[in-house]
Order: C-alpha cells, then sequence, then structure tokens
C-alpha cells in the first residue's frame, strides 16, 4: 500500500482510506447502552464514584470480571484516587483516559524524539507548519495539526525509504511490480496473491529490518524508527 501510494494515482491516498475500500468486517453489530445521566458536576467525588459503581453492575450483568471505563482527564484524577482510597473495592475498574489526552500524550513522546534532528526545520522549510507553532507542536498540544503532520512526515520518509530499496533491488523489474499493482488495485481485494508482489514485499521486509537495526545507516535507522512509532495512530 506504500508504493502503490507513491506509484498509483488513488483517490485514497492514507492507508485507512485503502484499506476500507477492500476490508469487510462481518462481525456482530455492537449494542449502545446508556444509564440514566447524572445532573451534577461530573468532577464531585460522590458522583464519580457512583459512576464506578454502575460501572461494576453493568460488568456483572454482562459477565465480566473487570470493566474498562474511560474518564476525562480532571474525572480521571478522582477515579484513580477513589480506587486507592478504596481497595480492594474498585480494583475490578480499569481507568482509562480519553482518547483525546492519549493522544496528546503520544505526540508529546513523539515530539520529544524528533526535537533538535532537523525534522522541525524540515517541517518549517517545508511550510507545512509556521515557525512559531512548532514549540506548540513538539509538546503535542495541537492536536489536529500533529495527527496530520506526522502521518505526512511518517508517509515522506517511508517513500524515500522505499524509493532507496526500489535502487537497491528492484530497480531492473521495476515495470512489471507496477504492472502487478494495477493489476491487484482493479481487484479490489486486500488479500495479494501476486508471486511477484509477495516477493517484492518480503524483500522490503528484509531491508526495512537492516535499516531499523543500523546496518544501512544511523540516519535512516532514526527516521525509521521514528516512522514505526508514529505509524501507531494509523493502527488505533
Amino acid at each position: 500500500i506504500l508504493f502503490c501510494h507513491f506509484r498509483l494515482n488513488f483517490s485514497k491516498i492514507l492507508w485507512t482510506g485503502r484499506i476500507s475500500e477492500r476490508y469487510i468486517k462481518n462481525t456482530p453489530t455492537q449494542k449502545v447502552g446508556y444509564i440514566k445521566p447524572i445532573t451534577l458536576p461530573p468532577t464531585r467525588t460522590d458522583v464519580v464514584r457512583e459512576t464506578m459503581i454502575q460501572s461494576q453492575k453493568i460488568s456483572v450483568e454482562c459477565g465480566s470480571k473487570y470493566i474498562t471505563v474511560t474518564y476525562d482527564l480532571a474525572i480521571a484524577k478522582v477515579a484513580k484516587q477513589i480506587q486507592c482510597e478504596e481497595q480492594p473495592f474498585f480494583d475490578s475498574i480499569f481507568v482509562m483516559f480519553g482518547g483525546f489526552h492519549v493522544e496528546q500524550n503520544v505526540y508529546s513522546s513523539i515530539g520529544k524524539i524528533i526535537e533538535g534532528c532537523g525534522g522541525p526545520y524540515i517541517l518549517s522549510e517545508s511550510s507545512a507548519i509556521a515557525t512559531g507553532s512548532l514549540p506548540k507542536f513538539l509538546k503535542g498540544k495541537m492536536h489536529y495539526r500533529c495527527r496530520r503532520i506526522h502521518t505526512l512526515l511518517s508517509v515522506a520518509f517511508h517513500g524515500l525509504h522505499m524509493q532507496q530499496f526500489i535502487l537497491e533491488t528492484f530497480e531492473n523489474s521495476y515495470h512489471e511490480i507496477m504492472n502487478a499493482l494495477e493489476e491487484w488495485n482493479h481487484l479490489k481485494q486486500l488479500e495479494i496473491k501476486n508471486a511477484t508482489l509477495l516477493k517484492f514485499i518480503d524483500q522490503y521486509k528484509i531491508f526495512k529490518d537492516k535499516t531499523l537495526a543500523g546496518k544501512k545507516c544511523k540516519t535512516g535507522q532514526f527516521w525509521m524508527q521514528y516512522c514505526k512509532i508514529a505509524d501507531l495512530y494509523l493502527l488505533l
């Protein structure tokens, strides 16, 4: 799919859109239930405790020993405090931060990795982000920009890595690979059965592992490690 992104004219340019065209998941439809709303400030200790008790009741009804409860950051702090003070009564509850705060922490960690390595300079020089916005971007404070820019930066470095791989390994059979990719594109299937493409993928995995191990160069190793971390967002 990475190679397709750079070499074929697809309407869906990123992995999520590409896979959504082909992947059919025949799983049962989830049932969503709602509890009676509590018309009080959500950060009050008694309110948070009540939500935790209701969560335990739900886990019993579902026949589960444990249950995961997602709270906003301010509420999660209170829930964790209650959980510590009343052990082991609420040990069956796993208090989880909301997706927004989880992503924000991930972006902040990624920002610390690329800070001072030249990556922010590339982004500012390519006009992907203004120089004045870089500090907030590196700290994960700009959620939507982080989500978009880290994805694009990862794709860019993946592309450079792919180009080097083709030059070293498949330069003479480039057109054969292109024809095989076009055939796979028309099939609208996620599974690949073409022998040429399977060989191409296997060889690229070996090449990528060598890069991650530092056998190519240290700069390539660093940026492929960054891509590996940044790509975690694509799996969410």
